[in-house]
């Protein structure tokens, strides 16, 4: 948890008071709406701020926006840093994913990290994250890929996704769909007895002490299930 915490603390910081001084560092066209066509190419870092911000074009560099909604189509070469009320994502990014929002939705490709603060995310069908999740939030859902590991501070969990890593979670209720496959090693807290229908290669082990044994209906895949 002393990680959670540390993790939660930067992200704080970085959004309350570095992101506001790099926005109010160049000249900004606020208040209505902004559309980044298609067409556009900007071959450098890009900030920008609005009410509601709708980008289809192409920035090479970092795109940081702070708006009430973000719908972001286009392609980043490096990191999309974005804080707002809902954030719809479905473009391709060359670095990572940091969003503060009410409301995260994710359905593009990311080739680093995902790294999100919200009341709900959801990494839908189809989304691809090449690094780690992390998830502070109320409700999760992963139904896409995670090419490494997940760790996550939320209320509820639903995973049906695929995960290649390890997974760490603390949550008040977890639900691990029959489509779900975790390659790696699960740990959880949970304030009740999580639904399991999932595959995993690793160890599944509680770090509850309400909940110390192992799912029931658990079905190893690749390598042998030992006891831990």
């Amino acid at each position: 948890m002393l990680k959670f915490l540390k993790l939660r603390v930067l992200f704080l910081l970085f959004f309350s008071i570095l992101l506001p001084q790099l926005i109010q560092a160049i000249e900004l066209k606020g208040g209505e709406n902004i559309v980044i066509p298609e067409s556009t190419l900007i071959q450098d870092d890009y900030f920008v701020s609005g009410n509601n911000i709708k980008f289809s074009g192409k920035v090479d560099g970092d795109f940081v926006s702070a708006s009430q909604t973000l719908t972001s189509k286009g392609m980043v070469g490096g990191n999309l840093m974005s804080a707002g009320r809902d954030l719809d994502i479905s473009g391709e990014l060359g670095g990572s994913f940091w969003g503060a929002a009410q409301n995260i939705s994710f359905s593009g490709k990311t080739k680093r990290n995902f790294l999100g603060f919200a009341q709900t995310i959801n990494l839908k069908e189809g989304s691809e994250v090449g690094g780690d999740v992390i998830a502070f939030c109320g409700e999760l859902k992963i139904s896409g890929k995670v090419d490494k590991g997940l760790r996550a501070g939320v209320g509820s969990v639903v995973i049906s996704g695929i995960i290649n890593g390890n997974v760490d979670i603390k949550a008040d209720e977890i639900s691990i769909m029959p489509d779900a496959k975790i390659n790696g090693n699960l740990h959880y807290k949970c304030g009740s007895q999580p639904t399991d229908n999932a595959e995993w290669s690793g160890l599944l082990q509680s770090i509850d002490p309400v909940w110390q044994s192992h799912w029931p209906n658990a079905r190893p895949v690749g390598a042998p299930f030992e006891q831990p």
